[in-house]
């Protein structure tokens, strides 16, 4: 949204992504899987730049899954049905992790050129 969006109600597009998909997996099982980001391993992202691995900052996670599970059937209960599980991995831009640590810092200010002259902090 645009940042008047509340008075004009006109939406923006977006600048760019937060995060970008790392990974995509597509499983075929009897039941339904819960709690599938528990049971993997998660792709390792590593950045470029990272201030030389200051800690974080911000509490958004590096990388986040989101998981849909389709039932092949519609009869019955479908927690035990079969189904697929699909899972899509994704990982924080490098360029949000800078602005994250940006506007998190103490010193943080809008006329700081780092955030002002940073297009996706806008």
């Amino acid at each position: 949204r645009s940042a008047d969006y509340h008075k004009k109600k006109i939406k923006t597009p977006s600048i760019g992504e937060l995060y970008s998909c790392l990974q995509v997996d597509v499983l075929h099982s009897s039941k339904r899987i819960p709690r599938m980001s528990s049971r993997v391993q998660l792709p390792e992202v590593e950045y470029a730049y990272d201030d030389d691995n200051q800690p974080k900052t911000w509490d958004a996670p590096d990388i986040f899954v989101v998981t849909l599970s389709l039932p092949l059937e519609t009869k019955g209960n479908t927690e035990e049905s079969p189904c697929l599980t699909i899972s899509a991995y994704f990982g924080m831009t490098q360029e949000t992790r800078k602005v994250l640590r940006c506007i998190t810092s103490p010193d943080f200010s809008m006329s700081n050129p780092a955030f002002r002259d940073n297009p996706k902090a806008k």
